[in-house]
Formats: C-alpha cells, sequence, structure tokens
C-alpha cells in the first residue's frame, strides 16, 4: 500500500499538466515519507566539559592578571602580557575546581549572596 501511494505521489510530480500547487504537495508528502526519523540529542545543560573548565580558568586568569597590572601601573598592560595564557599549552589548575564566579551553577548571574550564618 506504502509504495502504491508513492508511485502515485511521484506520478503526480511528474505530470507537467497537474497543477503546480499539487505537485508540490505531492513532492513534500513524498518527502516526509522518505526523511528519516532522528531523535534530538538531549543536551545536559548543566554538565560542563573539561574543556568549559579550562576556557573558564583562562577567562579568569586573564581578568586577574590585567587587573594587578593596571593597578600596579595605573596604565594599560603592555604588549605580550597574556601571551602564556592564551598559548595552546595553557593549563587550569589541577583537580576538579572551577574558579571563582559571580554565576550560580545553572548559569545565571547571582545579584546578592546568602549571608553566612556563624
Amino acid at each position: 500500500m506504502v509504495e502504491l501511494a508513492k508511485e502515485f505521489l511521484a506520478s503526480v510530480f511528474e505530470d507537467q499538466e497537474a497543477d503546480v500547487s499539487d505537485r508540490l504537495d505531492a513532492t513534500a508528502l513524498t518527502r516526509k515519507f522518505e526523511a528519516k526519523r532522528i531523535m534530538p540529542q538531549s543536551v545536559h545543560v548543566t554538565r560542563r566539559s573539561e574543556l568549559d573548565r579550562k576556557e573558564a580558568w583562562r577567562a579568569y586568569d586573564l581578568s586577574q592578571r590585567q587587573q594587578k597590572i593596571i593597578l600596579a601601573t595605573l596604565d594599560h598592560p603592555p604588549k605580550g602580557w597574556d601571551s602564556d595564557l592564551l598559548s595552546d599549552d595553557y593549563l587550569p589548575p589541577p583537580g576538579n575546581e572551577w574558579p571563582p564566579s559571580d554565576r550560580g551553577p545553572d548559569g545565571k548571574l547571582i545579584l546578592f549572596r546568602p549571608k553566612e550564618r556563624g
């Protein structure tokens, strides 16, 4: 039955005297049945990779060093001040720790930190 339907739709598409909208509809229906059904991959937003961790540490180290240079010299950092941090052989600190951040685990900005109870 399915093959007969496909053959009919193909004949409608190939018919030069048929209405253009009918031919396009036949093509769309044929494509719908020919297309593979692929399930979208589920992505875990909360899971961060080691590459993300490395880039987070790199950004943190860059900002910290830039801040220290500016405060010490009251001027812009000199040329090449960040070459070791931007190189391909940059390694974050060992372990699984992430750099201090003003964002929570969900990536949202933390505006008010909870008060520490002592």
